[in-house]
Formats: C-alpha cells, sequence, structure tokens
C-alpha cells in the first residue's frame, strides 16, 4: 500500500508551448499597454457558469477593452494555431511592434459534442483568459470558477492550509482524509 501508484485521468493533456510570450519591439508597445492598464475598468460578471458562479462573458472583456485599446493605438487579434493546440493572441501597435502569447487548448477527448462545438467553447474559454492575462482583468468570483462550495466547513477551516504528510502516510490516505462531498444542490 505504502508504494502504491496512483494513477492520474489522461482526459486532457496539456500541450507544451512553442515558444515563451513574444514581444517584438521595444518602447512604444510597453507604453501603450501600460495605458491600457492604467485606464481599463474590470468588466462586470454578469453570466452565470455550470456551478452558478458569476464571471465575465467574452464581450463584456472585449467592451471594457474597446475604447483603451484604440485611444492607445493598439489592436488584438485571435486566432487558433494550425495545429489546433493553442490560441494566439497577438496585441499590435501602430509602430508594427507587437506582443504575442499562447494559450493552450485543452480539449476532452471524450467530449459528447461535435468537434468543431468543442473547439468553439474551448477558444472562447481561452479568449476570455487570455485577454484578461495580457490586461490584468479579474472577470470570475473569487471562489475560483467550478469549485463548488462546500456548506459543512466554516470561514476559518477554509482558509487552513494543508499540512505536510506524516511519515509512512500514503497519498491516497491524504486523498482520502481531505475528500469532501458534495450533493445534487451544490451544483
Amino acid at each position: 500500500m505504502e508504494n502504491e501508484i496512483i494513477e492520474q485521468p489522461q482526459d486532457v493533456t496539456m500541450p507544451t508551448p512553442p515558444v515563451s510570450p513574444i514581444m517584438l519591439g521595444g518602447q512604444a508597445i510597453s507604453k501603450a499597454l501600460a495605458q491600457v492598464n492604467a485606464v481599463v475598468t474590470q468588466p462586470r460578471t454578469t453570466a452565470v457558469g455550470h456551478f452558478k458562479n458569476k464571471y465575465a462573458p467574452l464581450e463584456e472583456i472585449l467592451g471594457v477593452l474597446k475604447q483603451p485599446l484604440a485611444d492607445a493605438e493598439l489592436s488584438v487579434q485571435q486566432h487558433i494555431s494550425p495545429d489546433s493546440q493553442y490560441l494566439i493572441t497577438e496585441v499590435r501597435h501602430i509602430t508594427n511592434e507587437s506582443h504575442t502569447t499562447y494559450y493552450p487548448l485543452m480539449i476532452a477527448p471524450k467530449s459528447n459534442r461535435a468537434p468543431h462545438f468543442e473547439l468553439q467553447s474551448v477558444a472562447t474559454y481561452a479568449r476570455r483568459y487570455a485577454l484578461m492575462m495580457i490586461f490584468g482583468l479579474c472577470g470570475d468570483e473569487d471562489e475560483g470558477e467550478g469549485l463548488p462550495k462546500d456548506p459543512t466547513k466554516t470561514k476559518d477551516q477554509k482558509k487552513q492550509p494543508l499540512s505536510p504528510p506524516a511519515d509512512g502516510e500514503t497519498l491516497q490516505n491524504i486523498i482520502n482524509s481531505s475528500a469532501t462531498t458534495t450533493t445534487e444542490e451544490d451544483f
């Protein structure tokens, strides 16, 4: 039992990014990005997710960015890489300087939806998060998207850090002792 190997689900694999974020140019794009970050407002969390969490939909994020980007003479293009593994987000200044990032598209292979619908859903999610990361936006509730709340825990219990495993304690024992039960009402 002590050396038991626990297999992790292989449903979703995360591709290795082809490169780190790329910034071509220098002062003009850096100044323009700083200008946007100084004036952009946080998007409203008006949509509700599967776990009753609120989040900012893509159109809200694009709405708060539209005028600040125009004022800073920036444009944003987002597209899927030819291998369908990344969302590529390019922020370009009128001087032709640019900042490009790659966001992995993690598609669950056992989805019941048609592949093109699954890709559209994953791409929309990636577009939201790529834009929020680049421009320092917060578009989700603090509880974390997709995490059901445990009604049996008090505020103090939720904030306590996990203690390190004791000698001889297996990962499975730790998982079993920290597991929570959810009811249909949590979803």
